[in-house]
């Protein structure tokens, strides 16, 4: 059995977990629960008897994102689907597993809104060559050899990444948002589709900047009457974007461009670029798509 220790985790650890909300101590009582998948850095279960949500435990190194705990091991056990998980105030048990939760710090992924002015066109044109530049092809980049099927892919991503400006910059289009939102919901390959990391991207700068709130309104609610349309790991962390909380990457590229930090912006983009191998720039590109919605006037790419 592999022994380790919780480093870090979301404050939902507690609230969920919890016997007396945010911030108490995990509850004594012995909860099961199963696992739905398992990686090297990563693996997520879900608990028994409560509403579908996935649980996530990243290795170290790994930044604070919503419904994850980050444990002090480098690589983690390879886990069976279905195997049984106890989890106590102590720690989490798996016949291949022992997690220990003393120490463990509690952190919110909630986004703080900034009144920081929006960032100038030069700023954002910047920060658009760094996603080109780092950002390596797939998704929104097309490969310089690609299938039929993935170039049809690519060609409604970045069509519908377009309308998105289109649809949070006018009022008028609401039905426009509405419908390009459901479309984007599971588009694309992987744990999370290249549409849902961009829609979480908007949500992102949304969320911070209190802008366009009727056009974060109504993505809102597309994702929440299509939410099954995409896979259980992206629905974990659209449902967290709904309700304001995200990747601690993803806060600190919104914080650093609309604070108009460029350094601290370098190295907050790349640190976001090292998520998946597409996920941290469809995030990205979805963030500048929704800066560049914001700009007077607003730039469209």
């Amino acid at each position: 059995m592999v022994v380790a220790r919780a480093l870090v985790a979301d404050t939902s650890w507690n609230y969920q977990l919890g016997s007396e909300g945010a911030g108490a101590p995990l509850t004594p009582v012995m909860k099961k629960a199963r696992v739905v998948n398992s990686f090297n850095h990563s693996m997520s279960f879900q608990l028994e008897g409560q509403r579908p949500q996935l649980w996530t435990i990243v290795t170290a190194q790994k930044p604070p994102s919503p419904a994850t705990l980050i444990c002090d091991l480098p690589q983690l056990p390879h886990l069976e689907v279905g195997s049984e998980i106890l989890i106590s105030s102590q720690g989490l048990e798996h016949e291949l597993l022992n997690i220990k939760f003393a120490g463990c710090k509690f952190l919110s992924c909630q986004i703080a809104p900034t009144h920081s002015s929006i960032p100038d066109i030069e700023l954002l044109t910047w920060a658009l060559s760094q996603w080109k530049k780092l950002t390596p092809r797939g998704s929104f980049r097309k490969r310089e050899r690609c299938s039929e099927v993935d170039l049809h892919i690519h060609q409604k991503l970045v069509c519908g990444a377009n309308q998105f400006l289109v649809g949070i910059t006018s009022s008028e289009n609401t039905e426009n948002l509405r419908e390009v939102t459901k479309n984007f919901l599971g588009l694309g390959a992987g744990l999370t589709p290249s549409g849902d990391d961009f829609i979480v991207g908007v949500l992102a700068v949304l969320s911070a900047t209190g802008q366009k709130s009727e056009a974060r309104k109504i993505i809102c609610q597309a994702v929440r009457e299509n939410l099954t349309n995409t896979t259980e790991v992206s629905q974990q962390f659209l449902e967290a974007a709904l309700q304001g909380r995200f990747n601690h990457a993803v806060a600190q590229v919104v914080y650093t461009l609309i604070d108009e930090d460029m350094e601290s912006a370098k190295a907050a983009i790349e640190e976001l670029l090292k998520h998946g191998s597409t996920s941290g720039g469809d995030t990205l590109l979805g963030i500048l798509a929704a800066i560049a919605s914001l700009c007077q006037p607003p730039l469209h790419f």
